[in-house]
């Protein structure tokens, strides 16, 4: 019986060379003589979510006039199925834009910030960009609508708010 096996055993591994044999080892897929197999690899490049915000780190108002900054995005690696937003905020925020006097806290005076023709209100949407789309940016216009009734420096604290969020 044992030789039996053997002469099967052995007849098997003759054979095997002529009909080809393939293997994956190690990440590796090898075709052995003239086999006919169809083998493929993937190919793969991975990209991190990513992204720029720029804006500007002090904006100084005129008492007359308006005075542009720009807020943008760029470099923007994200999915389609997701959207970069900054949203524009104040803690001193009542109602309107206020700019508050260093000394007296109590002494404040409005100025507004548009976008185009439009009044950015409080906790707004500055820019919303969808993935797929690599830079986007838009133009603030901001001026002081208030005369002061003191001297002295007047500030606000703006809070660019980025968020990603899915569609």
């Amino acid at each position: 019986m044992r030789r039996f096996t053997a002469i099967v055993l052995a007849a098997v591994l003759m054979l095997v060379p002529m009909f080809g044999t393939s293997a994956e080892e190690n990440g590796q897929f090898e075709i052995y003589y003239n086999q006919s197999d169809v083998a493929s690899s993937t190919v793969e490049y991975g990209v991190d979510e990513s992204y720029v915000v720029s804006f500007p780190s002090q904006i100084d108002l005129t008492l007359t006039g308006t005075t542009s900054a720009t807020v943008g995005v760029n470099s923007v690696y994200l999915p389609r199925a997701k959207t970069l937003t900054v949203d524009l905020s104040s803690d001193t925020y009542s109602g309107s834009w206020q700019l508050t006097l260093d000394v007296f806290t109590d002494s404040k005076i409005s100025y507004s910030i548009k976008q185009g023709e439009n009044e950015v209100p409080n906790g707004g949407e500055l820019l919303a960009c969808p993935g797929g789309t690599p830079t986007m940016e838009t133009e603030l216009a901001l001026s002081v609508t208030e005369d002061p009734k003191r001297s002295g420096n007047y500030m606000d604290t703006l809070t660019f708010t980025v968020s990603i969020d899915e569609n």
